[in-house]
């Protein structure tokens, strides 16, 4: 048995490596596309703000439940306001040079 690659197994191996290549991405140009709608949207439900933001449901939950996030029901869906989202963080906002 020959521990040598012969030029078809290079081949096969090389397009198995382009084939995962081309598949991430896709998968990443995508994520970044989808990224990018999230900011056309007036209303977010609560995974696209939670992927915008970076943080748990739990976290998401926790932001409404102490009324810091203010939010739309509709049916049993949750919507916010992008506009709302903008106010927020500047009302929160620390300007460290007035301290």
């Amino acid at each position: 048995m020959s521990n040598q690659m012969n030029q078809s197994d290079v081949e096969r191996i090389a397009e198995a490596v382009t084939s995962q290549l081309k598949t991430v991405v896709i998968n990443e140009i995508k994520a970044e596309i989808t990224q990018q709608d999230i900011y056309k949207k007036r209303w977010l439900r609560n995974v696209e703000l939670q992927r915008l933001l970076g943080i748990s449901a739990s976290g998401l939950q926790n932001l409404r439940a102490n009324g810091t996030l203010p939010f739309q029901k509709l049916g049993g869906t949750i919507y916010y306001d992008i506009e709302d989202i903008k106010k927020v963080f500047e009302k929160n906002r620390i300007d460290f040079n007035a301290i």
